[in-house]
This record gives structure tokens, sequence and C-alpha cells, in this order.
């Protein structure tokens, strides 16, 4: 990904951010949400992407997995996911 100015924009890893429901997660902690069904999974990284315009995208992503594999149609067997922050519980 480039930004306009033809440099490449670069994520930022974060340590905490909140959620839906105002609670601040770690990595490690779980997060609840619904792809399909409603699933449980832990934080692995929590990323904001940089704009590349002087400030950071306001969708911060999480990677979530599941060791055993997330469950539905979309994201079935799959045990990483990635999601925004604003779409867990």
């Amino acid at each position: 990904m480039e930004t306009e100015r033809g440099n490449p924009a670069k994520e930022i890893e974060m340590q905490e951010t909140t959620v839906r429901d105002g609670r601040t997660i770690k990595v490690g902690d779980y997060v609840e949400f619904k792809s399909d069904v409603e699933q449980v999974g832990r934080v692995v990284e929590i990323v904001a992407p940089n704009s590349g315009r002087g400030g950071y995208n306001l969708d911060v992503m999480l990677v979530v997995e599941d060791p055993d594999g997330f469950d539905g149609e979309y994201i079935g067997g799959d045990t990483r996911t990635t999601l925004r922050a604003e779409d867990c519980f």
C-alpha cells in the first residue's frame, strides 16, 4: 500500500485499544464478535493502519485467533481472522 506521495504506508502496532462496549483490551485478552454466529477469540495483535496523511485510520484492527478454528460459513475452520475493534465486544 502506498500513500499519495508514493511513500509506503506503515501499520502501527498498538498495546491496547477499546472495543464497542468501551472495555479496554490488550494482546492476550479475549473478545467476542459476530461472523455468522457469535464467537470468541484471543487477541494476538492490535494494529492501526497509518493513513499516510500524518494521522491514523480510525479503523483499529484486531488479529484474533482460536486454535480450534472458528465456526460459520464465512470464517469456518480458520484459526485466525482480522476484525475491526469496533465490531468486537
